[in-house]
């Protein structure tokens, strides 16, 4: 017997299967708006990610028409480094990368998934370059006060003097 159908419903090839957000240069700008309330899921890149301040600690965030969310993250993060140097960290204001000095640049992919009402929950994985050559992984929840319709970058000291972020939703 011939398959006739992948599942009940099916796909709509015609229409692609995810919507990418025009990409940005994080020098000038570390926001992405216009992820449509029927997102379900996200993906977001990032290339070449380096922050200009060795005390910087930065992380993503997920945003609502009020604003980025800066709290209520329930992130765990882990990293390994120097192939010796090992530790963990959990993180409350957002999908934390935690800190790794001016000398390092990052390769970044995180994916969020909308669980159900303004509930997401995210997996980040970064390579490290640079000081402390490694890579890094994060965890976690959040429940948003609204729908997502944005996403951002957040750093606490010092700016990013390279990075290009691409958001992909479905």
């Amino acid at each position: 017997m011939a398959l006739t159908k992948v599942r009940a419903g099916g796909y709509d090839f015609d229409t692609g299967l995810g919507t990418r957000l025009d990409s940005v240069d994080m020098t000038s700008t570390t926001t992405i708006t216009g992820i449509p309330s029927t997102a379900k899921m996200l993906i977001v890149g990032v290339s070449n990610l380096s922050p200009n301040d060795n005390n910087a600690n930065y992380g993503l965030q997920l945003g609502t028409s009020g604003g980025l969310t800066t709290s209520g993250y329930q992130s765990n993060q882990w990293y390994v480094y120097d192939s010796s140097s090992d530790g963990q960290n959990a993180n409350t204001s957002s999908i934390s990368m935690g800190g790794w000095a001016a000398a390092s640049s990052h390769e970044v992919i995180c994916t969020c998934y909308n669980v159900t009402g303004n509930i997401w929950q995210y997996i980040m994985s970064a390579q490290v370059d640079g000081a402390f050559a490694g890579g890094m992984s994060v965890v976690g929840g959040v429940t948003l006060g609204g729908t997502l319709d944005r996403i951002g970058w957040t750093i606490s000291a010092g700016a990013f003097d390279s990075g290009t972020m691409s958001v992909t939703y479905y």
